[in-house]
């Protein structure tokens, strides 16, 4: 391409004979000058067109040959030198596609590993993109990688920087959740119990505390950790966001002594509140009784009954069934709380 690029460029030149640089080959090229004299006949073209008489020519031929083998070396070269690229390439590919939010899942498994492993792989990635090629020169190509360099080098610095950011945001908020549901469980679990409903009531948030209790010992144990993690890390800890962290483990410590209490009154309290539940079903049998035979009042057979009148009876009476129904479901649920 480039010996044609040179040929087209010869091909514009005319009127070779007013260009002193080009007077030698005028001198044997008359044919695309201007020339006097009508038996002369004119060129088909006014500019020089070289190619016919180099097209064969030994010396022109072997050059070109040697020109072509240098230019296919230096462009094998430079692909292999490209390929050097490729691992910083897909790493910084790899860098622009993460969700770094999928890290403020609470469901993320072992958060304490995965900060650390992902926190030290940006770190030697870091380290790895220092030895990227320099600027390279390669016979007659000179590659410049400064712009690429520019574009590759800060991204795991970013990336790193990012994840740094994010885990005290984490920490955070996880804290303020945890502080929450401590004071929500611990607000569930009143030490002095008035009644059956409230008994029935303690009894079945202790069970449903009981259940997740675990669950969250394990994941505060994970804030800890990786507040720890932070220090190793050199990652700044606010004083409150410590504070905070201590006054979590207070509030759980707190909460386990509530249960225990909970647990103790509720084993001595049980038998008692299953005896309250036996007396209140058959007041309510009894209320039921009554109920059915109010309706069998004759008054909404006759035909000397006040029409609306009757539908507000009507109307008392479906409002007293409804509460009698839920009344129902309530000591069922009861019962099966007290595991009668």
């Amino acid at each position: 391409q480039c010996f044609i690029d040179g040929i087209d460029s010869i091909k514009v030149v005319k009127r070779w004979s007013r260009h002193d640089e080009l007077m030698d080959y005028a001198n044997v090229l008359e044919e695309w000058d201007d020339m006097a004299g009508n038996d002369w006949g004119d060129s088909s073209s006014g500019c020089l067109n070289p190619e016919s008489w180099l097209q064969n020519n030994e010396f022109y031929t072997d050059v070109k040959e040697k020109v072509e083998d240098i230019l296919y070396s230096s462009f094998s070269k430079i692909e292999l030198f490209l390929d050097s690229f490729l691992p910083y390439v897909t790493a910084y590919w790899s860098n622009e596609r993460i969700d770094f939010e999928l890290f403020r899942h609470d469901d993320l498994k072992n958060p304490v590993e995965t900060f650390v492993e992902t926190m030290n792989y940006f770190k030697d990635q870091k380290a790895l993109f220092q030895n990227l090629p320099p600027n390279t020169k390669m016979g007659l190509v000179h590659i410049d990688t400064s712009l690429v360099t520019k574009k590759l080098v800060p991204s795991p610095a970013e990336c790193l920087k990012r994840i740094q950011t994010l885990l005290p945001q984490i920490l955070q908020e996880r804290v303020e959740y945890f502080r929450d549901w401590l004071r929500i469980s611990q607000e569930k679990l009143p030490t002095i119990v008035v009644g059956v409903e409230q008994f029935v009531e303690v009894t079945r948030n202790l069970d449903l505390i009981l259940e997740e209790i675990d669950d969250k010992k394990m994941r505060m144990n994970h804030v800890g950790n990786l507040y720890t993690v932070m220090e190793q890390f050199n990652i700044t800890v606010k004083p409150d966001d410590r504070d905070n962290f201590n006054q979590l483990l207070q509030a759980l410590s707190a909460l386990n002594d509530t249960i225990e209490k909970v647990e103790s009154e509720r084993e001595k309290n049980t038998d008692q509140f299953k005896r309250q539940l036996a007396d209140l079903i058959p007041k309510l049998e009894k209320n039921v009784a009554e109920f059915s035979d109010s309706l069998e009042n004759t008054e909404f057979l006759t035909l000397k009954t006040d029409i609306g009148h009757a539908l507000k009876m009507l109307d008392d009476l479906e409002n007293q069934m409804e509460e009698f129904e839920e009344t129902a479901k309530r000591y069922n649920f009861y019962q099966e709380t007290l595991d009668i």
